[in-house]
């Protein structure tokens, strides 16, 4: 399989670097598939297959071995990360040696990525929208002797205070597609780094065995990288499909985000895939990477998040189980309260109403909060990047009030969503959902 960690430009600029999963290939839409209620066994031949009766390995014995030849191995994955920052350069320079040419370069020509502009620009105090507008008119000279003056009264503010020794900028830089280097952020000197092969390592020294540990999906931009793990012994099945508790992790190199851990639960249904995340963020390490990060501990933390993750996304397990339990008294109200109750767009309401509509065929699905929940997801599988993050976790938020309430707690939950979403729906937006549902749209 072609690695997606590959630094590849953008078309306008050469220089950017898109964001796209790691394994686009393993999540599709939803599609509904039963069998007469099997769960995985081992057949006369002593061949490992799974509910769906697909053929599985004897690491991974309940899930396919088609799905499994899709993931990626953790291992390989880690190693293609390390060898990614071997071309990473930091430079720390005072803060007066960095500064624009008209070109918008520093000034020995390096150009920068846009999120490295950016950086700078927020040390000037420019606004993105004001920068938006000066580049979209060809104004970059303007925008070069804005950033450049706002550079230098700081620098002089900074001066003029009493025992004030001259600061620093950490300029970090990476390889474009040419293999000169660009500029992809500069941050305080006093930036501490902690990145990706940093975070890798740090798993592995987590986790008791890599080498059976798959990356399911993940995305990059060689900056930032998120990941989701899955742990072949965390994976259980059930009539006509499987489960999985697993961690996802994600890090950001460039000031943008912080190294954090969090569970997950998985579902697979006929060969396909869908997540539920957002339930608990479990830890946080040094969330503006400042100061001074002490590895050792690091792991340690990591270890015990990783423990508590896979604790949490078994009582998920649970909670999803409960829900398809509870029965809504209208699913169209509820999905088009969606917008209110977990921030969703009109469109993202619209594919929730879509998925729900399939899911009338299992009594799981048809008319429960787990079919809302489902439907949240399937709709988060078709999007990619801090999207497919945020609906993901807007439909593990969504399941329970808290991780260890009881099935009384969820009904009480539910109805108070319904009885909101009854008087808060925009009726546009209802009428849509109940067309959908109704099969007139």
């Amino acid at each position: 399989m072609q690695s997606t960690l590959e630094l590849e430009p953008d078309t306008a600029s050469k220089t950017v670097l898109t964001s796209r999963p790691v394994n686009d290939a393993y999540f599709k839409p939803y599609e509904f598939r039963t069998t007469d209620g099997r769960r995985a066994y081992v057949d006369p031949n002593g061949t490992f297959r799974t509910a769906m009766d697909d053929v599985a390995d004897t690491v991974h014995t309940k899930v396919s071995a088609n799905w499994r030849s899709q993931c990626l191995p953790a291992k390989e994955l880690f190693a293609r990360v390390a060898e990614m920052a071997k071309s990473n350069l930091d430079v720390k320079t005072a803060e007066s040696n960095v500064r624009l040419t008209d070109e918008l370069t520093l000034l020995d020509g390096t150009k920068f990525t846009p999120s490295g502009l950016r950086s700078l620009m927020l040390f000037a105090k420019i606004p993105v929208s004001m920068q938006e507008w000066l580049v979209v008119q060809d104004y970059l000279n303007d925008l070069s002797r804005f950033c450049n003056e706002s550079l230098d009264k700081r620098e002089i503010a900074w001066a003029e205070k009493p025992n004030r020794a001259p600061r620093e900028f950490m300029v970090r830089m990476r390889k474009d597609a040419e293999g000169a280097n660009i500029v992809r952020a500069v941050l305080s000197g006093q930036y501490a780094r902690f990145d990706n092969a940093d975070a890798c390592d740090v798993i592995t020294a987590a986790v008791d065995n890599l080498d059976d540990v798959l990356v399911s999906h993940g995305w990059t931009d060689a900056d930032s990288l998120f990941l989701d793990l899955l742990l072949p012994d965390e994976m259980k099945d059930d009539p006509n499909s499987q489960w999985g508790v697993g961690f996802s992790f994600s890090n950001n190199e460039i000031g943008s985000g912080s190294f954090k851990v969090e569970p997950y639960v998985f579902r697979t249904v006929s060969r396909t895939g869908y997540r539920w995340g957002g339930f608990s963020t479990v830890i946080k390490v040094n969330q503006r990477h400042s100061g001074t990060i002490d590895h050792g501990q690091v792991r340690i933390d990591v270890k015990r998040a990783i423990s508590i993750a896979l604790t949490e996304g078994r009582s998920m397990l649970d909670l999803l189980s409960l829900a398809q339990t509870v029965k809504l008294r209208d699913p169209s109200v509820v999905i088009s309260g969606l917008m209110h109750e977990s921030g969703l767009t009109r469109q993202d309401v619209e594919q929730v109403a879509r998925s729900f509509s399939k899911g009338t065929r299992d009594p799981r699905t048809d008319g429960t909060a787990f079919g809302v929940v489902e439907s949240v997801a399937l709709a988060a599988s078709q999007a990619n990047g801090e999207r497919r993050i945020t609906l993901e976790g807007a439909a593990g938020r969504l399941v329970a009030p808290k991780l260890n309430s009881d099935l009384k707690a969820l009904e009480t939950h539910w109805d108070n969503i319904e009885t909101t979403a009854a008087r808060k729906a925009d009726k546009d937006t209802l009428q849509a959902v109940r067309d959908i549902l109704g099969g007139t749209k």
